[in-house]
C-alpha cells in the first residue's frame, strides 16, 4: 500500500535504510539532513521502493527528486506523484527506475549514467604529486581559468581549520592555472573527490592522479572515507581513479526531465 510518509516513525525507517548503504545514498542523506522534503512517498523499504522530492533550491529551478524501483508498475505509481508539466532534476538508483522515467516523461533534456567508487586505505596506491597544494584566495587570478572557477574561488578563500572542511587543491605554475580537484564532506563519514579539471596543455603529465592521490590522502587524514563519481562513458575518469586502487561500488541514473 502506499502511503506518504511524514516526519515521524515512518521517515525514520526510510532513513535508517538508507543508511545501510550510505556509499551510494550520502547524496539524499545529505539533502535530508538540511532540508525538509515537500514530499516522501514509500511502498516499501526493504527493498527501497520511493520517492523523495525536494524544493527548488532558487526560484525557477528545477525540483530534485530522487527516485527507487525496481517494478515498472511500482515506477509509475510513484512517477505520477509528481507535480505535471514541472521541471526536475531526477536520480534513479535502479536501472529499473531509470527506464521508467524515460518512458513517463514528456520530455528529457540530459541524461547521464555515473558509477561510483570507493577506495581503502590499505588498497590505495598514491600517485607522485609534488605540484599539487592547497589553493588559497592568493590564487584567484590564477582560478579565473578553472572550469568552475566560481566553486573553486568559493573553497580556495577558506583557511585550514575555517568552515566546513571542503578544500580545493590545485596546481599553478608561474601564476597559470594547470589544474584542481576538490573534496568535499557529504554525510557522516562520506566525502567525495569532485570536479577534477587539468587544463588542456598540461594533460598527460600525471597531474589527474596528482590531484585525486591529493584529495584522497586529505579525507583519509580527516578519519573519512573517499568517494569517487565518473561518467560512466569517460573512461579516461574511470581509468584514472582505478589506477588508484579504487573500486566500482554502485551506480545512478541522472536526468534532467519534464513531467506530462
Amino acid at each position: 500500500m502506499v502511503q506518504t510518509m511524514s516526519a515521524g516513525a515512518d521517515a525514520e525507517a526510510l532513513r535508517a535504510e538508507l543508511k545501510r548503504d550510505p556509499l551510494n545514498t550520502a547524496e539524499v542523506l545529505w539533502a535530508l539532513s538540511r532540508e525538509q522534503p515537500r514530499l516522501v512517498v514509500v511502498e516499501s523499504v526493504s527493498p527501497l521502493q520511493g520517492l523523495v522530492v525536494l524544493a527548488p533550491r532558487r526560484p525557477q529551478m528545477p525540483q530534485t527528486a530522487f527516485l527507487w524501483g525496481r517494478e515498472p508498475s511500482c515506477c509509475e505509481r510513484l512517477l505520477g506523484r509528481l507535480d505535471p508539466a514541472a521541471a526536475y532534476w531526477l536520480s534513479a538508483a535502479d536501472p529499473e527506475a531509470a527506464s521508467a522515467a524515460r518512458l513517463w516523461a514528456s520530455e528529457v533534456t540530459w541524461e547521464g549514467e555515473e558509477t561510483n567508487y570507493t577506495v581503502a586505505q590499505d588498497g590505495f596506491r598514491p600517485h607522485p604529486h609534488s605540484e599539487v597544494r592547497l589553493l588559497t584566495e592568493a590564487d584567484s587570478t590564477a582560478l579565473e581559468e578553472s572550469p568552475r572557477a566560481h566553486v573553486a574561488r568559493a573553497l580556495s578563500v577558506r583557511s585550514p581549520g575555517q568552515g566546513s572542511g571542503n578544500r580545493l587543491f590545485g596546481v599553478v605554475r608561474d601564476g597559470a592555472w594547470c589544474g584542481d580537484g576538490f573534496c568535499m564532506h557529504v554525510y557522516g563519514d562520506i566525502w567525495v573527490v569532485a570536479d577534477v579539471a587539468v587544463a588542456e596543455g598540461c594533460r598527460q603529465q600525471g597531474l589527474g592522479k596528482g590531484l585525486v592521490t591529493a584529495c584522497t590522502e586529505y579525507v583519509f587524514a580527516q578519519g573519512g572515507t573517499p568517494t569517487y563519481q565518473a561518467d560512466t562513458r569517460n573512461e579516461p575518469s574511470r581509468r584514472l581513479c582505478e589506477a588508484l586502487g579504487y573500486a566500482p561500488v554502485g551506480r545512478r541514473f541522472r536526468f534532467e526531465l519534464r513531467a506530462p
